[in-house]
C-alpha cells in the first residue's frame, strides 16, 4: 500500500499550539514548562475568576454586580470545562494516532478529494471560526476600555488603577491576559469535539464507500477483494474506537 497524501494531525497544528499556550507538557523544557503551567493555573484558572466575583461582593452598585456576576459564572464555567478536558489530553493524543492509521486508507483520487473538501475544509473552518469570533469579543473589550479609559471589568483589583499610568498598565495586562487564556481555555473545548466528529464521520462515509465496490471490479481476484475486506473490518473496529 502507498503512503497516503492526508495527514488528519496536521488539522489539529492550531489546537496543538493552544494547549501548549495553556502549559500543556510537551517533551520540551518539561520542568519550565511545568513552572509556566502552574503560573498559567493560578493566574488565570484561580485568580481570574476570583477577582470578578470579588467584584461582586464587593460592589457598590447594581450594574457592576450584575457585570461581574454574569461575566464570573462564564469564567467558572470556562475553568470547569478546561479542567474536564485536561485529564483527556493523553485521549486526544490516542486518537490523533488512530486517525493517522485512517488517514492511511485514503488512496485513490476520489477518496483524496472528498477527504480535502468534505473534511478537511469543514474542519479547519470550525477552528477559524471559533477563533475569529471569540477573539474579535476580546479585542472589542480591550479596544472599549482603552478609549473610555476604563478597565475591562469593574472586578476588585489589590491596586487603585485610577492613581497612576503604570497601575492602569498593570491591571489592563493581568486582565487582558486572563481573558484570553479564558478564551483560549474554551476555544480548544468548543472547537475540537466538533473538528474530531467531522474527521470521523468522513472517515465513515470513506469506509462505506471502499465496502460498497469490494467485489465490483471484476478485474480483481477473489483474493485482493477479500484482503480488502480484512481491511475494512480492521477500519471498522479502529472507527469503533
Amino acid at each position: 500500500m502507498s503512503k497516503s497524501k492526508v495527514d488528519a494531525v496536521s488539522i489539529f497544528v492550531r489546537l496543538i499550539f493552544f494547549w501548549r499556550v495553556l502549559g500543556f507538557t510537551t517533551n520540551y523544557n518539561k520542568h519550565l514548562v511545568r513552572i509556566y503551567d502552574v503560573f498559567v493555573t493560578i493566574i488565570v484558572t484561580l485568580a481570574f475568576p476570583m477577582h470578578l466575583m470579588l467584584g461582586v461582593i464587593f460592589a457598590k452598585d447594581k450594574e457592576t454586580i450584575f457585570i461581574n456576576l454574569a461575566i464570573g459564572i462564564s469564567s467558572i464555567a470556562c475553568t470547569a470545562k478546561h479542567f474536564m478536558l485536561r485529564p483527556s489530553i493523553d485521549k486526544i493524543l490516542y486518537v490523533n494516532n488512530i486517525l493517522r492509521q485512517l488517514d492511511e486508507r485514503v488512496q485513490n483520487v476520489a477518496d483524496t478529494d472528498y477527504y480535502v473538501k468534505q473534511m478537511r475544509e469543514k474542519a479547519i473552518f470550525m477552528i477559524n471560526f471559533f477563533i475569529v469570533v471569540y477573539f474579535s469579543v476580546a479585542i472589542m473589550a480591550l479596544l472599549s476600555a482603552l478609549w473610555t479609559g476604563k478597565i475591562l471589568y469593574p472586578a476588585y483589583v489589590l491596586l487603585d488603577w485610577q492613581s497612576g499610568t503604570w497601575r492602569y498598565l498593570a491591571v489592563m495586562t493581568f486582565q487582558t491576559f486572563g481573558l484570553n487564556m479564558q478564551i483560549v481555555q474554551n476555544l480548544t473545548n468548543d472547537a475540537y469535539g466538533p473538528m474530531v466528529l467531522c474527521m470521523l464521520s468522513g472517515h465513515v462515509h470513506l469506509l462505506s464507500n471502499r465496502v460498497i465496490h469490494i467485489g465490483h471490479d471484476h478485474e480483481t481476484d477473489v483474493d485482493d477483494n477479500y484482503a480488502e475486506l480484512v481491511r475494512s473490518i480492521e477500519d471498522y473496529k479502529l472507527l469503533m474506537r
